[in-house]
C-alpha cells in the first residue's frame, strides 16, 4: 500500500470496530466528527472489519469510502488516521507512525489505558477531565468541551405521541445492541416503580422487542431513532434511562436528567465521573441492578437529581478545527 500520508490531501481514515459486545457508540462518535469534516470539504473513510449492511443510514452516511481491515495492513493514504479502537495499542501506533512518518494520529480514548505516545492528538471527553493521563508533551483535548456530538441533535423532530395525562413518559436507550440484556430489568424496574403511572420510551433497534412491556398501561416501542428523532422524544420525557457510554453527553446536551447503566467495563470511569461531575445516578449491570435502579429511579421522580451539566454540541466543530489547523500547517 502506498505511503499512509503521501498525496491524501484533505483525506482521514477512521480505524474502529462496532456491533455486537462494542456497541454503535464509536460509529456514532467518529460519524459526528466525519460529519464535521466532510462539511469543510474532507473525504472521510471507514476502516473496519465491521459490516455496515444492517446499520441506520444516519450512522453510514458521513463517511464516502470503506476500507476493510485486515491484520497486518497499512493504513489507508490518508492526511489523518482516527483511531477509535481500545485494541489498536501503543505499539501498533509506534509502528504505523515509524513506517509512515507523515502520517499524523488522532486517539479517541476513554479508559486512558494507553500512553498514546506516539499520537499526535489525544481526545478523552469525559466530564471534568483537566490533567492529561498520557505520555508527556502528547497533544491533548480534554473534557465534555470536545464532546462528539451528532448535528442532529440540534433540530428535534417532534414524535406525534404524547404521554397521556398523569403519565410521566420515561426514555430508556440501553445502545444499539443491549449486550447485557439490561433492557428487561430495567423495565422490571420502572413496573415496580409505577407501572400505571411511568410510560417507557423503548429505543431497541432490530425489532427485538423484549419482555416486561405488557406490564405498563402506557408504554411504546421505538426500533431505531436518528438524532432529530431523538432530541423529540427527550423533549417529551421527563428523565432517561441510558446505558452509560457517548449518549449520556448526547441527554446533557439536550439538558434531560438521566441515570446511567454501566453495561461494559470501559463504561465505569466515564460513569463515575459523570455522577460526579453533574449528580446524575449510576448502576451497574448484573445482579442487584433492579434494587439500585429503584433508588435511582425514585430520585429522579421527585426532582432530586439536576439537570446535567452543560455541554454545548460545538465538541465535534472544535475538534474538526483543530485537524484543519494542522493539516494546513497553522
Amino acid at each position: 500500500m502506498t505511503e499512509a500520508g503521501a498525496g491524501a490531501g484533505r483525506r482521514v481514515f477512521f480505524r474502529l470496530e462496532f456491533g455486537g459486545s462494542s456497541g454503535w457508540g464509536h460509529l456514532v462518535r467518529s460519524g459526528a466528527l466525519a460529519a464535521e469534516l466532510g462539511a469543510r470539504g474532507w473525504e472521510c473513510g471507514l476502516w473496519t472489519a465491521s459490516e455496515t449492511g444492517a446499520l441506520p443510514e444516519e450512522l453510514c452516511r458521513p463517511f464516502a469510502t470503506r476500507v476493510r481491515w485486515v491484520e497486518g495492513d497499512s493504513p489507508p493514504p490518508c492526511r489523518w488516521l482516527v483511531v477509535d479502537h481500545y485494541g489498536v495499542n501503543d505499539e501498533a501506533l509506534a509502528a504505523w507512525r515509524a513506517a509512515h512518518p507523515q502520517l499524523r494520529i488522532l486517539v479517541i480514548d476513554d479508559m486512558a489505558q494507553r500512553r498514546c505516545h506516539a499520537a499526535q492528538l489525544v481526545l478523552n471527553s469525559r466530564p471534568g477531565l483537566a490533567n492529561s493521563p498520557y505520555a508527556a508533551g502528547v497533544p491533548t483535548l480534554l473534557g465534555e468541551r470536545y464532546a462528539l456530538l451528532r448535528p442532529g441533535l440540534r433540530t428535534p423532530e417532534q414524535p406525534r405521541w404524547c404521554a397521556p395525562d398523569a403519565a410521566e413518559a420515561v426514555l430508556v436507550l440501553l445502545g444499539g445492541t443491549d449486550p447485557t440484556g439490561a433492557a428487561h430489568d430495567v423495565l422490571e424496574a420502572l413496573a415496580d416503580a409505577g407501572a400505571g403511572c411511568l410510560a417507557p420510551v423503548l429505543v431497541r433497534p432490530g425489532g427485538q422487542r423484549p419482555p416486561g412491556l405488557e406490564r405498563f398501561r402506557h408504554a411504546v416501542y421505538v426500533d431505531t431513532v436518528n438524532a432529530a428523532q431523538l432530541a423529540g422524544w427527550a423533549g417529551r420525557c421527563r428523565f432517561a434511562v441510558s446505558a452509560a457510554g457517548g449518549t449520556l453527553l448526547e441527554l446533557a446536551f439536550l439538558r434531560l436528567p438521566f441515570v446511567a447503566v454501566v453495561v461494559a467495563d470501559n463504561q465505569l470511569a466515564f460513569a463515575a465521573a459523570v455522577q460526579a461531575g453533574w449528580g446524575q445516578p449510576q448502576v451497574t449491570a448484573g445482579p442487584g441492578l433492579r434494587q439500585a435502579l429503584a433508588g435511582a429511579i425514585e430520585r429522579l421522580r421527585v426532582g432530586a437529581v439536576p439537570v446535567p451539566g452543560a455541554v454545548d454540541g460545538r465538541g465535534a466543530a472544535r475538534v474538526a478545527e483543530r485537524l484543519c489547523a494542522e493539516a494546513d500547517g497553522r
